[in-house]
């Protein structure tokens, strides 16, 4: 199936829109999440210099270490640990990734310290270019710095669009929830509008309407005439896979049995669509090297077992 044909799929074409919308939304959002994750780090450190006196970690305590202690502050250098229950004050759910981050960066890095409300999967990560909207937007949620802001209830309404996209098997978004996820990230724009000059309402709406349009323009004209346009999308389509593909990579190993629908639907799309499946081989070998990894390792486990059950039997 060549492009030209998955895109007159209008419920396709719906499903590329609203993840636009959402991109556009995280776009808007740069420059006021760069300001607030400073302003908030600075007053951690400020709130800590009194007790730390610009003590440094001497451990290079690593988040890993801590991963299964997600509603406590693990064993740590007296640095980290100040540092963890500053975090764990601030946090709402108090269920914290810790595997995310350097804790020894923390007094350095504002985004080491913003990873930390974060769902998991970003320990590689330290810069905003690195976060989908779903990392920004768990951040505003999980952090009660940015209750003065907004609410969490509306930021839990976009979560809940992305997830409904990011993890659908099908690809695919009627006109009816088209509307409705437009609505949810419009209505959150207007609650930060006053905070945040790039979420002027009539600014988003111009830009949705206007990728949303010619998205339609270009697939009813001949092709000639929107050949630049239709590159745009093409790229578009591309990022949103890739970061489809990585989403599932970070999910794979704790919930295996949830994603394995959208593992089958995305592979069986890309054999469908063989123009999108050369452009992401790099990443589907990836996501196949993770499933592998897991394969062997019940494989191992189940080895294991086998052989304690005959040792305890011939002990009987």
């Amino acid at each position: 199936m060549e492009a030209g044909n998955r895109f007159a799929d209008g419920d396709y074409r719906n499903w590329l829109k609203a993840n636009e919308v959402l991109q556009i939304l995280r776009r808007r959002l740069r420059v006021f999440l760069e300001n607030e994750t400073e302003t908030y780090h600075l007053s951690l450190r400020g709130e800590l210099s009194g007790t730390l006196n610009g003590a440094a970690c001497q451990d290079k305590c690593d988040g890993k270490a801590w991963g299964k202690a997600p509603k406590r502050v693990p064993d740590s250098c007296p640095v980290c640990c100040r540092w963890a229950k500053a975090i764990l004050a601030n946090h709402k759910t108090k269920t914290v990734h810790w595997r995310n981050c350097q804790p020894c960066l923390w007094p350095q890095l504002k985004w080491e310290v913003a990873k930390a409300f974060m769902p998991g999967g970003h320990e590689g990560h330290g810069k905003f270019e690195d976060f989908d909207i779903a990392a920004l937007l768990n951040l505003m949620s999980n952090c009660t710095y940015f209750k003065k802001f907004v609410r969490p209830e509306p930021i839990t309404k976009v979560i809940h669009v992305r997830n409904q996209l990011m993890h659908s098997p099908q690809l695919h978004v009627s006109d009816q929830n088209l509307q409705q996820y437009c609505s949810m990230v419009c209505t959150l724009a207007g609650l930060l509008e006053k905070h945040v000059e790039e979420l002027k309402i009539t600014d988003l709406s111009n830009e949705v309407d206007k990728f949303c349009d010619l998205l339609e323009k270009c697939f009813s004209e001949p092709l000639q005439s929107m050949r630049e346009n239709y590159q745009t999308f093409l790229e578009a389509e591309q990022h949103l896979f890739k970061e489809k593909i990585e989403s599932l990579i970070q999910r794979y190993e704790s919930d295996q049995e949830g994603v394995e629908e959208e593992l089958q639907g995305i592979r069986t799309f890309l054999q469908q669509n063989t123009d999108l499946q050369e452009k992401l081989g790099p990443q589907m070998e990836l996501l196949q090297m993770r499933v592998d990894h897991h394969e062997q390792q019940i494989t191992d486990l189940n080895e294991r077992v086998d052989q304690l059950e005959k040792a305890e039997s011939k002990e009987r």
